[in-house]
């Protein structure tokens, strides 16, 4: 059995790829047609002008350079360059190129790759964006820490003044007990901040943080806001008590969800947090669930943990906390996702690596 016979005519014409052939002078001998089609000129033009004439100036010497590697003998791969059209336009070429070694003669194949290129320049371009947006939020996040300190001290210190041992009522008592307490968790958290500010570019590394710790702490700082909301906290870690993270973090993590929970209750109903734990293969496993408002997830999940995004509403919603979580748990390697039904709750699962 014979092999069919392939019109390699057709594919020379056909082909959207460019096929070159070039003499060592820099002059090409002969184009398929897509080279006439994408850059605009006749044959006849292509061939009356050297090759580096139709290549973008920047990309002129290294073009050079790779030319003289092909005619020493080695196969040029991968290589790109930009090419100017008759009509100014610019494409990108990427090129497979080899030399005959008798003749010098120098035979390429190129794909355009300028749309690969555009995409890639555009994804560049964001990611300059959120560099820059994360390093002003950094820079606020520290100006406000700072600026805080002083006025956070100086509560610290009228609170001193007061002679809690004169104070006769038990409510009052109570009162003043919160403040106080509120004031320390507020100075800590407020120095942990600054100080992971001043550490910015060191590595941030896991440590072995007990759930009931963290979460103990939290509802501490925020012991007013859930009194007042009527607010009930369940906590089950006996399963999985320890995970692999930041502290502080952790503690922001609990903090906007549990914040957020108590936020958006439904009117009427007092709010019920459940915390549970569990260990699943390399894995561990924080629930966060509330019986809440809930809200569709298929309809903001492009935008569910987006700066800025707000689900309901709320004239008090800035759209951080949600950004704050997934930044935290991405940041040493972990995971949020996210269950709710609108009118029933809201289940936050946390994935922490073992």
């Amino acid at each position: 059995m014979t092999a069919p016979e392939f019109d390699l005519n057709l594919l020379f014409q056909e082909t959207p790829d460019w096929i070159c052939i070039a003499e060592p002078n820099g002059y090409w001998t002969r184009v398929n047609p897509a080279v006439s089609r994408d850059l605009g000129y006749s044959p006849d033009e292509l061939y009356a002008q050297p090759i580096l004439s139709f290549i973008h100036p920047d990309d002129r010497e290294r073009t050079i350079s790779s030319r003289q590697t092909v005619l020493a003998g080695s196969m040029l791969r991968h290589f790109e360059n930009r090419y100017v059209t008759k009509d100014g336009g610019v494409i990108w070429m990427e090129w497979t190129t080899l030399s005959h070694p008798e003749s010098g003669r120098i035979y390429a194949i190129a794909k355009n790759v300028t749309a690969r290129r555009e995409l890639q320049a555009e994804r560049d371009q964001l990611l300059q964006r959120l560099a820059y947006a994360n390093k002003e939020l950094e820079r606020l996040t520290y100006t406000l820490s700072h600026d805080l300190r002083a006025p956070a001290y100086n509560f610290v210190q009228l609170l001193e003044l007061i002679d809690a041992e004169r104070i006769t009522d038990p409510e009052t008592t109570e009162i003043f007990d919160l403040l106080r307490t509120s004031a320390d968790s507020f100075i800590e958290t407020l120095e942990g901040h600054l100080d992971r500010m001043r550490k910015g570019g060191e590595p941030q590394v896991p440590e072995r943080v007990d759930l009931a710790d963290v979460l103990h702490r939290v509802t501490d700082l925020i012991g007013t806001m859930l009194t007042s909301a009527r607010c009930r906290v369940l906590a089950d870690f006996e399963r999985a008590p320890k995970v692999r993270f930041k502290m502080a973090m952790l503690g922001s993590v609990l903090l906007n969800l549990i914040t957020n929970a108590v936020r958006y209750a439904k009117p009427g109903v007092p709010p019920e947090i459940r915390l549970r734990s569990e260990a699943v293969g390399d894995k561990v496993l924080v629930t966060v669930a509330d019986n809440g408002l809930g809200f569709d997830v298929p309809a903001v999940r492009d935008r569910l943990f987006q700066l800025g995004s707000s689900f309901h509403g709320n004239a008090d919603s800035k759209g951080v906390g949600l950004y704050l979580v997934h930044q935290h748990m991405s940041a040493l390697g972990g995971h949020v996702d996210v269950e709710s039904t609108p009118g029933v709750g809201t289940t936050f699962t946390l994935t922490f690596p073992v």
